[in-house]
């Protein structure tokens, strides 16, 4: 009886665990490539990282959770996948001072950051107003000035603002962002531009401060194939990036003469020109009249992991603009980050749309290891996995709770067992019959 008991404890803790993690089956993984990583003496930490490539991002999933690395001992190393960048980039909320118009019909007033000495680089302005192009310049200053005073620098004279709202879909799009140098004051003046529509409201803002480590972006250009869809009146840029594994998020586009233009686009992505999946809608404009003078051709979109990018422009019953057909992307790349604890040569694997997220305790202290002093790791070739068996998959990787289902079966079942014991041995005899119900007293 007190096997069968100790048995019984030994089960229930087994099944009461978590899901059991499968172990790393490296012929689940399709594709591979070495990791070099080549420590200096100087190195001050043992973490290592490499920038994710086309290729990886291609053949591997969009959360990145298919991703495998091992060093030279066939040990499975933690990883963590972060963008290229330190430490989110922190905003503040400051006081409005002092907001006004003054006689040029400029709305106008004071920022106070609540201290100085902290590193800011941009504005973020909350608006009333529906509509509105209009040119900002920002000052700084330590102290608290009159904002009529003349001691006020200037950090900021080309700055940049718009809204637009359609009145039939009520979308509205627009950058309320306005950029300047490295600034530690405590006090921003900002100068919001006169305009047709009047004063432009400004209920809040918010101070970007400097970020320790900015995304490492790239840039590139294609080429697009353009069509006029004259039945939607609109003009069609589908451009080719070459790979699937481009993460794009923003482009600018080209433009050599055209004036006075204001024209709503919509960005789409796609893999194979069939498809198409919705990115973002946005303006671009070019005005330049004695009032204002200002373009937008820079747009920014939700990241897509794709090949293809359409980029349709609304004309409406204006003439098409004259883009040029090439453009400027902009890409993030992805960091893959790991201890390499002094060891060089690693192999990263990849390619496996069932894989199970791992569960690394890397992932819960990430962010509080910066890549200065860490050491920066190289990507080989890809090359297919020669052990790649697709159709042979561990039973416990693409089902990570069967294991705790058999151990709570198995449970039952000797519990089932102890039962029966207990009711044919132990209360048969306490209650005086035997196991074949006959009367023993």
């Amino acid at each position: 009886m007190k096997k069968i008991l100790n048995l019984i404890v030994a089960f229930a803790v087994l099944a009461s665990a978590s899901p059991v993690a499968a172990a790393f089956e490296a012929s689940q993984w399709q594709f591979q490539k070495d990791v070099i990583v080549d420590r200096s003496a100087g190195a001050q930490s043992t973490f290592a990282y490499v920038y994710l490539d086309h290729d990886v991002a291609s053949s591997s999933r969009n959360d990145w959770a298919d991703i495998r690395i091992k060093n030279s001992n066939g040990d499975e190393v933690a990883y963590q996948v972060l963008n290229d960048i330190d430490v989110p980039r922190e905003t503040s909320l400051p006081t409005i001072l002092d907001s006004s118009v003054n006689s040029r019909g400029e709305r106008q007033f004071i920022l106070d950051l609540g201290r100085s000495g902290v590193i800011h680089s941009s504005i973020e302005l909350r608006t009333d107003s529906l509509r509105y192009q209009r040119q900002v310049r920002v000052y700084s200053s330590d102290s608290l000035l009159s904002i009529d005073s003349s001691a006020w620098n200037l950090i900021n004279s080309n700055g940049y603002i718009y809204k637009f709202t359609d009145d039939v879909t009520g979308f509205t799009g627009g950058s309320d962002r306005v950029t300047y140098p490295y600034a530690t004051s405590q006090y921003l003046k900002v100068v919001i531009g006169a305009g047709a529509e009047g004063p432009v409201g400004v209920s809040s803002a918010s101070i970007t401060s400097l970020e320790r480590k900015t995304k490492n972006v790239v840039t590139f250009t294609s080429q697009a194939a353009v069509t006029q869809n004259a039945a939607e009146k609109r003009s069609e840029y589908v451009f080719d990036l070459g790979s699937s594994g481009a993460l794009t998020n923003k482009v600018k586009l080209n433009l050599a003469q055209q004036k006075n233009f204001n024209r709503r686009i919509i960005i789409e992505s796609s893999n194979d020109k069939a498809a198409w999946n919705y990115a973002g809608t946005d303006y671009i404009s070019r005005i330049d009249t004695p009032l204002f003078k200002g373009e937008r051709l820079d747009v920014e979109y939700s990241e897509q992991r794709a090949r293809y990018i359409r980029i349709s422009i609304y004309n409406g019953d204006d003439a098409p603009v004259p883009l040029s057909s090439q453009a400027t992307f902009y890409e993030s790349p992805r960091v893959l980050l790991f201890d390499a604890l002094g060891e060089r040569n690693f192999t990263l694997f990849y390619g496996n749309k069932k894989a199970v997220p791992p569960q690394y305790d890397l992932s819960r202290f990430a962010q509080y290891v910066t890549f200065e002093g860490a050491t920066r790791g190289k990507l080989g070739v890809e090359r297919l996995n020669s052990t790649y068996s697709p159709d042979l998959p561990p039973i416990t990787e693409s089902n990570p709770y069967l294991l705790t289902i058999i151990l709570v079966v198995l449970v039952l079942v000797v519990l089932g067992l102890a039962a029966a014991y207990l009711y044919k041995g132990g209360f048969m005899k306490t209650s005086g019959f035997n196991q074949n119900g006959e009367n023993i007293e």
